[in-house]
Formats: structure tokens, C-alpha cells, sequence
């Protein structure tokens, strides 16, 4: 069998959405009667330089989680978005650390929020993605009007209170909501409420594309090498064509588009006595930049397993090594989301991916859970490209290059 790792995903989507504090329904999620407003996106090409410069820092996160971690699937920007809700409500240093890890340095957050308008128009336009954004807020608890205002206008976030001690009305509700929102990928984000949390912030990040070229239907059990050095079967997917590829002394990969051309998958492994560690250790955004800008197409005999992964990562001990400590304190500003003071008691993601032959389906849920400081505490010829030993892979924007899902299979 093959050993899973902790994974994280993060997706870039679209839509709009909120409502002021209302009250849930009985049982279950159901959409807000006011519905979705769609964004009008520029194209991607058009991001001006302080966007594209948080991209860039998006993407050193994603590597520096990536480096550290050894995820098996990991959303960056699902979980960058998450960030973004929490910045509006911080102030201080509380504000600032957010923000470095996001590599954003404007008081004022205005750019901030338009990458964030921008990436959920891109992903909207692709008809491929889409983000949504909530605050689940317990009967007792309520956030400031100017914080609704904001994350409704620019983060597309619902606000709804729910009776957190009647856990099943409760957990029905938010699971429901959640498993609406990633296609039915993620029926259960959570499983137990904190009786005295004041809210749960989510970021719901989904993604689903057919390839470009589908895979043949020649999908057999063949060997594949694991990290540890054995060698076990895996259902493997191939295909002969023309890709996009890169090469250089310790990696190579191919890129595989996806239909509609905005999403690819880009597969890649380590060349010679290089491992898969020693590889991600070596990227970042830099790098990225200019792996996208010189891939060269090819001949090229594909194989690739066929996979399903899963994980739920905690994210406290990544976002501190990123810099972001206080918000974890009792010390924490969240003065301008409630006049309670707040800090962030636990920050989790869950995601998903399935890839088969025909395309791939991503989801991920970015929990974080806010307490009050005073509560309870809670080549010439065919390149034969065989991904027959442990991989990386990334699916990004082949326009701005911002990384929607990554992962490890090893």
C-alpha cells in the first residue's frame, strides 16, 4: 500500500456571497436567497506589479509549506484567502505578521483585497474553480458591522449564527454548507464545536477539469518505486504526446493542461541519486517564475498512477514558522472583527484530490477556529516520461503562475 503523508490543497475560485448575522436553518445548509454576485475579472495578463509580487509570495509559501511539511496535497492560495479574512479583522502587530507571511506590507489592505478579487474573477472566469468564504458564529457571539461590510464586499463571505451547544442542528448546517461547496468531496469538515468558541472562519477552495488530451485507455497495474526503496504495484495511466518539458541536472517534469487552457498539472520528479526532499528543498518562487518561462515541447511517452488523496493538517506550527506567532496568543488583535478579544485557537485544512484518466477534482476546507481570550479553552525520439517513483506534482495558472494544489506522491 502506499504511504500517505500530510497534505494540504489550496484552490483559486470566484463567486461572491454574503449575508448579515442570520440564523441557520434546522438542519442542513441552504443557499442564501440573495444568491451569488459574479465579479468582473481583468485578465490575468493585466495583474498590475504589486499583484503579481503577491503571487510571488503566495508561491514562496506554498514552497516553504511544501519544503517543510512534505505534504501529500496542500491548497496555498485556498489557505492564503483564509489569511486574508483574518488580516481584515486584525490590527497591530497581529495585522502585520498576517500579512508578512501573505508578503504584503499595505496598511491600508486595498491591494490585498483586489488580488483577492482578482485570483476568485480568474478562477471564476475558467469555469474550473471557485472559493467561498464563511463565519460560523456561535448564538452568544457577534462580529463588528464594518467587519461584515468588508469580507461581504470583498471576500464573499456568509456570516451565520448557529446554536453551537445543539451540536447536530449546528454541525449539520456547516457540514452541509461545506460539502455544497466542494462538490460533495468534503461531507464532514468537522466533527465536535467548541461549546464556547466564538467562531469558525472557512475557506472552501474546489477545482475540476478534464485534461486537454485524456489519458488512453490503457490503465494496467504496473511497478512503481517507493521512497523507502521497495517496490509495489500502481494503477498506471498512459498516453503518448506532445508536452511542454523541463529538465536540468537534479529534476525534470512535463506539464499536463488541462481543457480550456487557463490550469496544469505539472509532474515532477528527481533526476539521478537527487530524492524527492532534496527537490522541493530547492524551489521557490524564483525558480517557479522561470521553470514556467522555459519548458520546451517534446515527444513524450506518459505514465502516471492513477490517485486519491486525503488529508487534514493542522497549520498552527507551519504559519509560526512563517513568522505569524501573536495571533495565536492571548496577546492577539482582533480588535477591528468584535470588541471581544479574540485569538486563533486552532488553523486547519482538509483537502482532496482524485486524478484518473479523464481529468482531476480538488477540493479543501481552511478552518480556523477564534476564542475569546476570557472562554473556556477549546528528446529525438519519444521522451519516456514514467512517474514510476516517488513525485511532485503542482496544478497552477499557467498565466500568473499562482499555485492552486501541490502535493507529494511518494
Amino acid at each position: 500500500m502506499k504511504r500517505f503523508l500530510p497534505a494540504l490543497f489550496l484552490v483559486s475560485l470566484s463567486t461572491v456571497l454574503f449575508v448579515s448575522c442570520d440564523k441557520g436553518s434546522d438542519f442542513g445548509y441552504t443557499e442564501p436567497d440573495n444568491g451569488y454576485v459574479f465579479l468582473t475579472g481583468k485578465a490575468a495578463a493585466d495583474l498590475p506589479e504589486a499583484e503579481r509580487k503577491y503571487v510571488g509570495s503566495v508561491n514562496d509559501y506554498a514552497f516553504q509549506v511544501l519544503g517543510k511539511e512534505e505534504p501529500e496535497v496542500f491548497s496555498p492560495l485556498g489557505s492564503a484567502m483564509l489569511l486574508a479574512m483574518l488580516a481584515e479583522g486584525a490590527e497591530g502587530e497581529t495585522r502585520d505578521e498576517i500579512c508578512q507571511v501573505l508578503g504584503y506590507s499595505d496598511p491600508s489592505l486595498e491591494s490585498l483585497r483586489q488580488f483577492c478579487l482578482d485570483m476568485t474573477s480568474i478562477a471564476r472566469r475558467s469555469g474550473q474553480a471557485s472559493f467561498s468564504h464563511a463565519a460560523f458564529l456561535n448564538d452568544r457571539s457577534f462580529l463588528l458591522d464594518s467587519y461584515q461590510k468588508r469580507v461581504k464586499e470583498y471576500y464573499d463571505a456568509i456570516a451565520v449564527n448557529l446554536d453551537f451547544s445543539d451540536q447536530k442542528k449546528a454541525l449539520a448546517y456547516i457540514n452541509g454548507w461545506a460539502e455544497k461547496k466542494t462538490g460533495g468531496l468534503i461531507p464532514d469538515i468537522m466533527s465536535q464545536l467548541g461549546a464556547n468558541a466564538f467562531a469558525y472562519l472557512m475557506t472552501t477552495a474546489w477545482f475540476k477539469a478534464s485534461w486537454q488530451t485524456p489519458f488512453e485507455g490503457r490503465t494496467s497495474l504496473q511497478a512503481f518505486r517507493y521512497e523507502n526503496g521497495r517496490t509495489g504495484q500502481v494503477e498506471m495511466m498512459q498516453t503518448s504526446r506532445m508536452v511542454p518539458y523541463y529538465v536540468n541536472d537534479w529534476m525534470q517534469a512535463v506539464r499536463l493542461d488541462y481543457e480550456g487552457g487557463d490550469y496544469a498539472m505539472y509532474v515532477i520528479f528527481p533526476e539521478g541519486d537527487h530524492t524527492l526532499s532534496g527537490l522541493v528543498k530547492k524551489m521557490d518562487s524564483a525558480f517557479w517564475t522561470d521553470f514556467l518561462a522555459t519548458q520546451k515541447q517534446v515527444d513524450a511517452d506518459i505514465r502516471m498512477p492513477k490517485f486519491v488523496l486525503s488529508e487534514e493538517k493542522d497549520l498552527k506550527d507551519a504559519l509560526k514558522a512563517c513568522g505569524m506567532r501573536r495571533a495565536f496568543s492571548d496577546g492577539a488583535d482582533f480588535s477591528s472583527m468584535s470588541v471581544a478579544q479574540l485569538y486563533i485557537s486552532g488553523i486547519m485544512q482538509k483537502s482532496v484530490i482524485r486524478v484518473s484518466e479523464t481529468g482531476t477534482e480538488a477540493a479543501s476546507v481552511s478552518v480556523a477556529e477564534m476564542m475569546a481570550v476570557d472562554a473556556p479553552g477549546s528528446g529525438e525520439t519519444p521522451l519516456a516520461f514514467h512517474a514510476d517513483r516517488p513525485f511532485l506534482y503542482l496544478i497552477a495558472n499557467k498565466t500568473t503562475g499562482a499555485i492552486l494544489y501541490e502535493g507529494l506522491f511518494r
